[in-house]
């Protein structure tokens, strides 16, 4: 288990998601616990200033200004995950947004009772977890540390106030979400075409 040493504020435990019913043998054993402290502590400018670069490099904070990617960080969190550990499960309540600082999230959906790999996060300043900001805030996915990991995560209840209080970044990250959804359908889209192009000629071959 990390532990992330706080000067002021005393680390805050928080549980992870359990194991799966099923096949537990297929997964790295893990406590599901990870111990996390307020990113912004006395003499944490060099973790604000790291933050604030993840920050601008994630999608879905483009266009805001240096003073609004600082006030989003007085919300944020730095995590630090072991491999093997879960995060969340699809279907679950979406109360945090993570923001990828080190290491590799593997994101997975579930068939059958199976878990089916879709994506892996590796990219500096990737986020996941958006199903937090989006009705009925329930995780479409499931993701797992797939290497020992570093993230700033974001609680939905204080990124919710944050957003209240000020419609500009409110309005900015959710356009910048939109459009984000808009180009995954595009690609989904181009996908099935090829897709069903390959099909069509197998079948008039």
């Amino acid at each position: 288990m990390d532990i992330i040493r706080a000067e002021t504020t005393p680390p805050k435990k928080i549980r992870l998601s359990g194991r799966p019913k099923h096949n537990r043998q297929r997964f790295l054993p893990s406590e599901a616990i990870f111990t996390r402290a307020n990113l912004f502590t006395h003499g944490g400018s060099g973790l604000k200033k790291g933050g604030a670069m993840q920050l601008s490099s994630c999608y879905l904070f483009e266009g805001l200004s240096e003073s609004q990617i600082n006030h989003l960080i007085t919300i944020g969190t730095e995590t630090h995950i072991q491999t093997g550990q879960w995060l969340f499960r699809e279907g679950e309540v979406a109360d945090n947004l993570f923001i990828l600082k080190s290491g590799a999230i593997e994101l997975l959906t579930t068939v059958d009772d199976v878990e089916l790999p879709i994506n892996i996060v590796r990219n500096e300043g990737e986020c996941f977890g958006t199903s937090t900001m989006v009705s009925p805030h329930q995780y479409s996915l499931s993701a797992r540390c797939a290497e020992n990991a570093i993230l700033l995560c974001m609680e939905k209840t204080a990124l919710d106030k944050l957003l209240k209080e000020d419609h500009e970044v409110e309005h900015t990250i959710l356009a910048n979400l939109a459009k984000h959804f808009l180009d995954r359908l595009k690609e989904t889209r181009q996908e099935l075409k090829i897709h069903f192009k390959t099909i069509f000629k197998s079948i008039h071959h």
